[in-house]
């Protein structure tokens, strides 16, 4: 069987998608996600030396970067509350972080449902 896609080859589809590769090369979409995202990097490694306890592991690429909260750094065994605490406290502040109207999760907290995934 061959592999069939509703929007493969349509024409309409590959010109939009043609249309945002163009503007994410022309405005250095690329670049500003890994400049900004390498600063994302470098302020959550700052807060697990002060935090050590607390922030199990920093990790990403680009604008996708990952930060363990943990209840222990030697077992990095999950810490659901600091996780709610987190986007609590992101929830009142409204800065740069939005929660997503679909889920309410900016990022997937350790033991925690998503709600869309039902």
């Amino acid at each position: 069987m061959e592999y069939f896609n509703t929007y493969g080859g349509n024409p309409v589809s590959c010109a939009i998608a043609s249309a945002v590769l163009d503007v994410i090369e022309d405005e250095g979409l690329m670049r500003h996600a890994r400049d900004v995202g390498g600063l994302l990097l470098d302020g959550f490694s700052r807060l697990k030396s002060r935090h050590p306890d607390l922030v199990g592991d920093v990790r990403g690429r680009g604008m996708f970067v990952g930060v363990d909260l943990v209840t222990d750094a030697a077992t990095r065994r999950p810490n659901p509350e600091a996780g709610r605490h987190v986007i609590a406290r992101w929830s009142e502040a409204e800065p740069f972080f939005k929660k997503n109207a679909r889920t309410n999760f900016f990022f997937q907290v350790e033991g925690e449902k998503d709600p869309a995934a039902d």
